[in-house]
């Protein structure tokens, strides 16, 4: 059984629930239903991937991993605050939204003259 609804998640029009369900074969039902289950971040090429991940993860307590389909990106969840996280108030790893990552790696985007 699905958990239970808060009171401030409305259900989505029976329509849009329709189409998630034939589109998505998923039981999309509310809008937080909606809600991203990841954030991610860009790592510059100054630093190792591996070491901030694994400084992140001990900076927030949460499970960071490596994105495999997108260089240099870190994936975690998305409840997780990055504010006041040692790897990011020291910027050694930056937020980013993994589309805007995805079209800049295809584009072929150089690093810029801050070197980040």
């Amino acid at each position: 059984a699905p958990p239970p609804r808060a009171a401030a998640d409305p259900p989505l029009p029976n329509s849009l629930q329709k189409w998630y369900r034939a589109q998505q074969q998923q039981n999309i039902t509310t809008l937080s239903d909606l809600a991203p289950a990841y954030r991610y971040a860009r790592v510059p090429a100054r630093e190792d991937v591996d070491d901030v991940a694994r400084a992140l993860g001990a900076a927030t307590g949460a499970r960071v991993e490596a994105v495999t389909w997108l260089p240099r990106f870190l994936r975690l969840p998305a409840a997780t605050p990055l504010k006041n996280a040692a790897p990011y108030e020291e910027r050694r790893v930056f937020a980013m939204d993994a589309a805007s990552g995805f079209a800049a790696n295809a584009l072929g985007v150089a690093r810029g003259p801050s070197g980040n």
